[in-house]
């Protein structure tokens, strides 16, 4: 776990990251990267942005594919957060969604 200062820090880096990523392609590949650094960055101290932003990830990754292996990379954060927050039902969900996507991807 990063401490406090790094992780405030990186946070900041990845959001300056994500401001000259969103002006050259708001739907790019390495802004979902960057949505979902965040939104793990963000994690259980603010779990509604952290949300927000692995969700906004999860839209980009999904114009891959609703079956490409980036949007299972996504789902397992989501899954990952809610299940911190205590909802587990969402996170089984999202988990059933991964294991979906892996057995397709897999054949």
């Amino acid at each position: 776990l990063l401490k406090k200062d790094e992780r405030e820090l990186s946070l900041l880096r990845f959001q300056e990251s994500l401001s000259i990523h969103q002006k050259v392609d708001c739907n790019s590949e390495s802004t979902a990267n960057v949505l979902m650094n965040i939104g793990i960055l963000l994690g259980s101290e603010c779990p509604t942005d952290a949300m927000d932003h692995l969700k906004q990830s999860l839209e980009i990754r999904k114009l891959q594919g609703n079956e490409h292996e980036k949007v299972a990379d996504v789902l397992i954060e989501i899954a990952k957060l809610l299940n911190m927050q205590e909802e587990s039902d969402g996170a089984i969900e999202c988990f059933r969604e991964v294991l979906r996507i892996l057995k397709l991807r897999l054949g």
